[in-house]
């Protein structure tokens, strides 16, 4: 008994005096502890913890050498099974990790898988604002003014996630269209209209502030429209000829490099919102001057 105990064979075993009792089961077969009572919680621990592990793909930004490691162990799995020996590979990685439409076996590429699962959770933050993690997220970084991330800053802690995940925007945001709502969340100093500057980066030297948003802009502008039936239509033309003048001077500039003045825009807007305008029941027998 003594030599059993010093050579290790009694582990997993308790001895009673003249009975001898199994205290654990050290055999297991695909996960699972062999002799174990199955409709126990803990018999499914290491089921539960092998599948937890499938989620950090979800969380953090995977290091190029470990995928390239997963992939070398799912290409020679696939070409040489379960056995040690090694046989060639028929056909390239590139073509097996593609979509079964296109003639692979729809395997994937390890670190765009990683950046799809990431750029999940750009997806969600915008969409699930009463979220407690989108709270937490929001508190202490705050949100970025494009509305799909969280601000970024200097020091990120290496513990978190939301690190990895915010540098996934700029493989996220080409596939992203904007659909234009009430003018909310526009900014019209600071988002990107021209180039990859802000406006306010552009126009530095104005000697006026501007106002934070398009909405704020327009009640500026137009603040005496008042709340009757020609006001209220005005208004609405008023919001639809500047946005439709921001898409025409911006596809101008970037198409064929040509651009207007201010004075020019402002006479441009002015001029469509009485046309169109008197083209409504509202202004029927008002003259276009007006």
């Amino acid at each position: 008994m003594i030599r059993a105990e010093e050579t290790g064979l009694t582990e997993g075993f308790l001895w009673e005096g003249t009975r001898l009792e199994v205290s654990e089961w050290l055999l297991s077969y695909l996960g699972l502890p062999l002799g174990g009572n199955p409709k126990t919680i803990g018999f499914w621990d290491p089921v539960v913890e092998r599948i937890s592990r499938s989620y950090f793909l979800f969380l953090f930004k995977i290091p190029i050498s470990i995928a390239s490691k997963i992939e070398k162990l799912q290409r020679d799995f696939l070409w040489s099974g379960a056995g040690e020996g090694k046989k060639d590979h028929l056909i390239r990685w590139d073509v097996v990790c593609r979509p079964k439409k296109l003639g692979g076996l729809g395997f994937g590429k390890i670190s765009l898988r990683n950046i799809a699962l990431l750029g999940k959770w750009l997806w969600r933050f915008p969409r699930k604002r009463n979220g407690l993690w989108h709270k937490v997220i929001a508190s202490i970084y705050g949100t970025h003014p494009n509305g799909w991330d969280a601000k970024m800053v200097v020091r990120w802690s290496h513990r978190c996630p939301w690190k990895a995940i915010a540098q996934v925007f700029q493989d996220f945001s080409p596939f992203v269209r904007l659909v234009v709502g009430n003018g909310e969340r526009i900014r019209f100093w600071e988002d990107l209209w021209w180039g990859n500057q802000t406006l306010c980066s552009q126009f530095a030297g104005l000697p006026w502030v501007p106002p934070r948003s398009i909405v704020d802009t327009m009640v500026i502008v137009f603040k005496g429209l008042g709340n009757s039936l020609r006001g209220k239509t005005l208004w609405q033309i008023a919001c639809l000829t500047l946005l439709w003048m921001v898409r025409q001077e911006r596809n101008n500039r970037i198409f064929e490099d040509k651009g207007r003045t201010e004075e020019m825009l402002w006479d441009l807007l002015l001029f469509y919102s009485s046309l169109w305008a008197s083209c409504t029941a509202a202004f029927n027998g008002v003259p276009l001057s007006v």
